[in-house]
């Protein structure tokens, strides 16, 4: 998942890499993580995002697709769920990656 977060990925795609039908990865994935192949992916791509925002001056479109999403404005949703905040207000008060934590 690491390696592909920049590409539009399913449960399909993912359980047929390690040749798994969706339902016996999902529930495995899950038993052995304690959270779901989606929000793990989910969790990956935040924080991504947010080592970008802090470390490079791209602009938050460029950072949305970087990370698997079509839609910035999809992009910015999850990211306020996740950070409580927009990426742009978190680039405004964190200049550096440093000064912040991520708790996911």
């Amino acid at each position: 998942m690491k390696d592909n977060l920049h590409r539009e990925l399913c449960l399909d795609d993912i359980a047929g890499y390690v040749n798994m039908s969706k339902f016996h990865f999902n529930h495995t994935f899950t038993k052995s993580m304690g959270i779901s192949p989606w929000n793990y992916l989910t969790k990956l791509r935040v924080e991504y995002a947010v080592k970008l925002l802090l470390s490079t001056k791209l602009a938050v479109d460029e950072i949305s697709s970087m990370v698997g999403y079509t839609s910035s404005n999809y992009f910015n949703k999850v990211f306020r769920k996740y950070i409580g905040t927009s990426p742009g207000k978190l680039r405004e008060k964190y200049t550096d990656i440093n000064d912040f934590t991520i708790n996911l």
